[in-house]
């Protein structure tokens, strides 16, 4: 890659990663509240009723999402037909993700979910079609690489939901149910935010539907959202079997531990945002694809080493300080979260290169085989060890994921494996042609 598109490249990550700054501070805000006024059963109440409808939105957006990002980046089709078909497809979905949801709740709502009420759950499942609509909306603006709106988009959500959340605890009416209310009323505040961007993208003389764009979509996006759901499991599959196994208190703590060591992957979904549609559209050049996605592997994990060490030495202190001695029971669980959390990190990077180069289905398998990992680890691990068995059975699960995905990208880009961890001479090189502004 030349200098100018490294500078271009770093540039969009580096904006990208200023939001996730952003984002993940609200977020953290926003477990900062429920935790300090409602406690750690609170929090895990707070965390369990999310499930469901984000589980939902994976299911029914179809892959819709990362289809869009793959044909209208590698220019298949274009902004207004894939938005039209995403727009025709979700209406539908959304009337069926809504039912399903009943159907999960009312009958199996107390066995599934434990210590959390129907209408708390009940209540959450609005969040499903703010969320479905907003993540079709969202990939179309990623696919065009305007950085700057898909920024704005996605941090509608968080930092609306935080200022709800203030505001509740500012006028003396925060409860669980207006928490949550707070919380479905910010995703409809970022859907609408996401529409008026991308409103004006649109282009009113190219609104047929291709019909033959949406069967193509689907029939790509399904092994990608296959995936996609597989990897929610994964990431919240133990939150969902320590309130099953062991209530919402351990819930709680293990939840803002999660929370605390989510924040390092601002560096790989910054990179990760903008490396998938700059490989998609890098169709033919393997050799290229291969160079950039192990340079920007090996300095993900590098960025997120140097940050989980930071996290690991102020991990207690931190914990008590903002959430309060209630919660020191969560340090130890992070302490143990982090090792995966750096490699999962190099992960999502590869990943993306994967999913550019069409061969979605390796990354479905890589997810079933991490899930059926993990899922075993914690259900072995969570009754006698709590919320550090967790913690284990889920670092076990991401260090595996990430080795065989070196593996799988060594043998498809003939990059060695080491080059996906370890810098290399030409590095230095890159670095300083990045910055030469001449």
């Amino acid at each position: 890659m030349s200098a100018h598109g490294l500078r271009r490249f770093s540039a969009d990550t580096l904006l990208t990663f200023v939001r996730q700054l952003l984002g993940s501070l609200c977020q953290l805000g926003s477990t900062l509240l429920v935790s300090r006024i409602l406690g750690p059963d609170g929090i895990g109440a707070y965390a369990i009723v999310l499930l469901l409808p984000m589980l939902l939105t994976l299911v029914f957006n179809l892959g819709l999402n990362g289809a869009n990002v793959y044909f209208v980046a590698s220019k298949q089709v274009t902004l207004t037909h894939a938005w039209v078909a995403s727009r025709n497809a979700s209406l539908p979905l959304i009337a069926v993700g809504l039912l399903t949801g009943a159907s999960v709740i009312v009958p199996f709502g107390d066995a599934l979910f434990p210590g959390v009420s129907r209408q708390l759950l009940l209540l959450a499942m609005l969040i499903f079609p703010s969320s479905l609509i907003f993540a079709n909306m969202l990939s179309l603006v990623h696919a065009t690489e305007d950085f700057r709106s898909y920024n704005l988009m996605v941090l509608a959500q968080p930092v609306s939901g935080f200022l709800l959340l203030l505001a509740l605890w500012l006028v003396g009416q925060f409860t669980l149910l207006l928490a949550i209310a707070a919380t479905t009323g910010s995703y409809l505040i970022g859907a609408i935010i996401a529409y008026l961007l991308l409103l004006k993208r649109l282009d009113p003389n190219d609104a047929g539907q291709k019909a033959s764009y949406l069967r193509l979509a689907i029939r790509y996006g399904v092994k990608a959202s296959s995936s996609n759901i597989i990897g929610f499991l994964i990431y919240r599959l133990d939150i969902f079997l320590i309130n099953l196994f062991l209530g919402p208190v351990a819930t709680g703590l293990y939840t803002v531990a999660v929370r605390l060591v989510e924040q390092l992957w601002m560096i790989s979904t910054a990179a990760s945002t903008v490396l998938l549609p700059r490989l998609s559209a890098m169709v033919g050049d393997e050799k290229g694809r291969g160079a950039l996605t192990s340079l920007v592997c090996r300095a993900t994990l590098f960025l997120t080493l140097l940050a989980s060490g930071v996290l690991a030495v102020i991990a207690e202190p931190l914990i008590d300080i903002l959430f309060g001695p209630q919660f020191q029971g969560a340090s130890m669980a992070l302490i143990v979260l982090l090792p995966g959390a750096v490699l999962v990190s190099g992960g999502r990077v590869i990943a993306n290169d994967l999913a550019a180069r069409g061969r979605v289905s390796a990354n479905l398998y890589l997810a079933i085989l991490t899930l059926i990992l993990n899922t075993l680890g914690n259900i072995l691990l969570i009754p006698p060890f709590g919320i550090i068995g967790a913690a284990v059975a889920t670092t076990l699960a991401y260090t595996s994921d990430f080795v065989v995905r070196m593996i799988i990208m060594n043998r498809i880009s003939r990059v060695p494996w080491w080059h996906f961890m370890l810098s290399v001479r030409s590095d230095v090189r890159r670095a300083k042609l990045m910055f030469d502004k001449r």
